[in-house]
Parts: C-alpha cells; structure tokens; sequence
C-alpha cells in the first residue's frame, strides 16, 4: 500500500466497539506497521477511541510504545447522568472507574473527552468542562474537554435508547463552542473518507470508507484479503462502494450549498450522511454572527494566553 499511494508514513485510528479488549492485537499489529513504516524511513502515528474503563498503567505504556499520541474519551455527562447512558452489560456505573483511571494513570498521550452534549445533559457543559480541568490539574494528565451536539442515530433508534436531542437553538450553541474550540483555516476536505487512502477494516477484515459503516456490510466495497493497493478498484468486489463517498465529499451539485456562507468553511461536511441520510450543515447554520463572535473571543484568549507565556526581558 504503501508503494502504490507514495508515501512511506502511516497514520492508525484503533477505534469499534472498545478497542481495549483486545490490547494483543493492538501491540502485535503496532509493532508490524511501525517495522513496516519506519523500516522505509516514513513516520508512524496512531490515535484510539476508547471508553477508558480498562486504560490502567500498564495499557497506556504499551499505548506509549505504539507510538498513540491521542486518545479520545466519551463522559456524558457528571457520575449520575453518565452512568444513565453508559453502563456496564449487567447495569454496573462507570464513572468512577473511567474518572480514576484518568486521574491515576500517567498517560504518555493527550486525551480528549468527548462529552456528548442531549438534551438530558446539556445543562452540563460548563460543569463537566470544570470537572475535566480539575481533573487535569490532579493528574498533571493532558486533559481537554470539548462539547460535541448528538445527532440522530439510527443505531440508537435500532436499539430504542435514543436520547432527547438537541432543540435546534441549543444546539446550535452547542456547536458554536465546539466549532471556535477546534476551528483551523485552510482544511481540505471533511474527513479521510475522501482520500482514496483512507479505508477502514472491520473484525472480519472487511473494508468501507467510513467508520459509520463498519458494522453495515451492505455498503462494504471489499476485504483486506482480496485487496492490492495498486489495483484498487480491480480488486474491489464492489468498486462502487469506494468511490460512492469520495464522490460526495464536494456538494458540487447541490445548489443549496453552493448558495451557503459556509461553503467551503464546512468543508460539505459529512459524505457518509450526504449519500445515506441527509446534508450534515453546520447547527449554527442560521446565526453566523454568533460563531463569528465566539471564534474572536476564542482567538482573543488564546493570544492572551500566549502573552502570558511570553519569556520576560
């Protein structure tokens, strides 16, 4: 693959379902593609999704080892909101133990944590946002918080515990947040998804274009097995499926976008919803000038803390 995209680096998300059950795979595979990449003078990287229930010490130095720079950890919410939605199989809270293995473990990586923001816990933000500094400043763990709007999902609905979403101003607010938060200009597309590089492999080692479909099998476009990198396509056993989302990462036909003030801010947002579901525009949609606002007043403190950090003469 790697001669048949041109490049020598690598870029790895663990990720589906809790990677850390299987922490074996992750190191031996690691280890194979930081040989293979580094091997060829390239450079490796990795990041991994995960709850953070099983990250003890002894899990995050392998992690460090196999080079993950980051991590991302969902809290919804305090202990007595989170523990409502994200349980343990018999019914058993997991707070206390994802929150003490943040505070405890010396993480060789940064973490972010997701807190997915309903309207059953968006009165939460700002406290959990405190939680997590503090949380932060015991542990001397590289800890960021950030709000993120939940969305309709049709995993939720298949499965009947879909939460309340978020009112339309609420989420918008939600979003603004969240957007001045990460904003950086000059991105190119929404997502890996619209390079052709870019795949992602199920259990079963089968390939899609996005980690929204690794469980539909239906929209798979081929195996690990069958595929040559420089055959792409020859070697897909649905062809169609590879280019269907890369064909969709630019709304060059969609006149509603091409109309909006945030094209190509938004980059066309999500190809997986734009082809299976629906447009993903942005939730402040129709309130520019408050993102515009929140982003000046995000630059504003960033230079002041940059100015802070300024040596003295």
């Amino acid at each position: 693959m790697l001669d048949a995209c041109g490049t020598n680096d690598l870029y790895v998300t663990w990720y589906c379902g809790e990677p850390l059950l299987a922490p074996e795979i992750i190191e031996s595979l690691s280890e194979r593609l930081m040989a293979l990449s580094e091997g060829r003078g390239g450079t490796y990287q990795a990041v991994i999704v995960t709850n953070g229930y099983l990250l003890t010490q002894r899990i995050a130095d392998m992690l460090g080892v196999a080079k993950v720079h980051k991590a991302q950890v969902t809290l919804d919410g305090l202990a007595d909101t989170h523990n409502m939605t994200r349980y343990l199989r018999g019914g058993k809270p997991t707070f206390d133990r994802i929150t003490n293995n943040l505070r405890t473990v010396k993480l060789p990586f940064e973490v972010d944590i997701r807190h997915n923001v309903h309207e059953d816990n968006r009165n939460e933000v700002e406290p959990l946002g405190a939680f997590v500094a503090e949380l932060a400043r015991e542990s001397g763990n590289r800890l960021h918080y950030y709000p993120a709007p939940v969305t309709g999902s049709d995993v939720a609905d298949r499965r009947g515990k879909q939460v309340g979403l978020l009112c339309e101003t609420n989420a918008s607010d939600i979003g603004i947040i969240l957007e001045a938060q990460r904003f950086k200009s000059g991105h190119g597309h929404y997502c890996g998804a619209a390079s052709m590089w870019s795949v992602c492999i199920d259990e079963r080692g089968n390939l899609c274009k996005c980690w929204e479909a690794v469980d539909k099998q239906a929209i798979s476009f081929g195996t690990a097995h069958d595929r040559d990198p420089a055959q792409p396509f020859e070697t897909a056993s649905h062809p169609d499926n590879l280019i269907a989302i890369m064909n969709m990462a630019l709304p060059l036909d969609d006149d509603e976008c091409n109309e909006c003030v945030w094209l190509p801010m938004c980059a066309g947002g999500c190809p997986y919803k734009r082809l299976h579901e629906t447009r993903s525009c942005v939730s402040f949609k129709d309130d520019p000038e408050a993102y515009v606002l929140a982003l000046h007043a995000r630059i504003g403190e960033d230079k002041a803390a940059d100015k802070k950090e300024e040596p003295e003469e």
